[in-house]
């Protein structure tokens, strides 16, 4: 439920930046929300307890990177097509 809103609250970020309301900079947030709450609730929460049992404690943050990019590309294209429209 919560990855649900925060993948909402990207999109919404992006279309109220690219209507100009505020800057881009604010969709990093729900990004990083949509992208974390991906990460402990997805598969990749045993990967990351896994590696950090293991001592690579470098795990985290590459999956916390794949899993946030998406959300930052998603948002960047809608950012891209509202301020194209308008």
């Amino acid at each position: 439920m919560f990855i649900v809103m925060a993948i909402i609250a990207t999109v919404a970020s992006a279309i109220a930046s690219g209507l100009g309301y505020f800057s881009y900079w604010w969709v990093l947030l729900p990004a990083f929300l949509a992208g974390a709450l991906s990460l402990a609730n997805g598969p990749g929460y045993g990967l990351v307890i896994d590696a950090n049992r293991r001592g690579r404690l470098g795990v985290f943050p590459w999956l916390l990177a794949v899993n946030t990019v998406p959300w930052l590309l998603v948002a960047g294209a809608v950012f891209w097509v509202v301020a194209a429209l308008t």
